[in-house]
């Protein structure tokens, strides 16, 4: 054997050890009703597949796909996952795609590595850098064609190419990820109808966008989190399209539904304006009662309860314009709900 063929051996047994993988440890719980949370280490998760793992005693059991919630063990020696985590949450996004980039490159599990790449992409977004996300969600699609990730990560590249003006290859690449409903679930597939919905309504393309999302409403309502999403989109057509009634009772399906507190207050917010929209003061009152919810609401978003509280207090201004009486009266009402303002905060 010449060395030449020797050397290129010996460089790709570098390259295979440096790329080597470890199971990660992680508590997996079947979505049935009395799942219980097996503690044990994670050897595989695809799309397709399920995952596969090895439980705290030794046994080794699998879970279809969509049929297990899975939580791993944050990655204690994992210094660039970590400061990456660090750098996002203080949406210091120049740092972290740095540190998300070395984690996805070298990190010794397959999950991080996996999440991180999505979340380079997400970074680049923040920094207005498509190209860069774009790239790094095609290197996850390389790498890891069967990732559980890649329905996000195909999201947010669509949303990246739309970014950049490519809105032909975005519309692309979220219909053929919506039409994999059969092989990687409903779920899944939703992503595709949410990134479609999110193009015809920036074009103001209204009707074509709730003749596009209704029928996934009712396709994902066992999700939750995907069903407020496609709902809250929905809605804004629906009033896009001068449904008021119609986006009435789909933004009262996300508010009462099970979604995320976040999701849920949106709807109120949306919910709130679309009466505000109305002028009369029953409507305006009643807007006001739904902003102090989405304000209220235990674990909201920060950003998403200042608007709440921005828009009851914007509403607050009408109600107080569209008061009967004098001066007197009007300001009688203002101070009243001054003061429910100020429980808000």
């Amino acid at each position: 054997m010449s060395r030449l063929i020797l050397f290129s051996a010996a460089i790709a047994l570098i390259s295979s050890a440096a790329l080597a993988v470890e199971p990660a440890p992680a508590t997996v719980t079947s979505t049935k009703a009395g799942g219980i949370g097996n503690n044990g280490l994670v050897t595989s998760e695809t799309i397709d597949g399920g995952i596969k793992f090895t439980t705290g005693e030794g046994a080794e059991s699998s879970f279809a796909h969509n049929t297990y919630e899975v939580v791993y063990k944050p990655p204690a020696d994992d210094v660039d996952y970590l400061k990456a985590e660090r750098a996002m949450t203080a949406k210091d996004y120049a740092k972290a795609i740095e540190s998300y980039r070395a984690s996805a490159a070298k990190s010794k599990f397959d999950w991080v590595r996996q999440s991180s790449a999505v979340s380079v992409a997400l970074c680049a977004q923040a920094l207005k850098k498509p190209e860069d996300g774009i790239a790094a969600i095609q290197g996850l699609e390389k790498d890891y064609p069967k990732s559980v990730r890649l329905p996000e990560a195909l999201l947010i590249k669509a949303r990246l190419l739309a970014d950049k003006g490519d809105k032909a290859e975005a519309v692309k690449v979220l219909t053929a990820l919506a039409g994999h409903d059969k092989d990687w679930g409903l779920k899944e597939a939703s992503k595709g109808a949410t990134g479609l919905g999110e193009i015809l309504v920036a074009d103001q393309k209204f009707a074509d966008a709730v003749a596009l999302l209704s029928p996934w409403l009712a396709k994902i309502a066992k999700f939750p989190n995907d069903f407020a999403t496609i709902g809250l989109l929905l809605g804004q057509a629906q009033a896009g399209s001068s449904a008021v009634p119609a986006a009435l009772d789909t933004y009262r399906a996300v508010a009462f539904s099970a979604a995320d507190p976040s999701l849920q207050a949106r709807a109120h917010i949306e919910w709130s304006k679309l009466l505000a929209a109305k002028t009369t003061l029953p409507d305006l009152m009643a807007s006001f009662d739904h902003a102090a919810i989405a304000a209220l609401i235990k674990g909201v978003d920060g950003n998403v309860r200042g608007e709440a509280l921005k828009v009851a207090k914007e509403v607050v201004a009408k109600i107080v314009a569209a008061s009967p009486g004098n001066d007197d009266a009007k300001n009688k009402v203002k101070i009243e709900y001054t003061t429910y303002l100020g429980k808000l905060q």
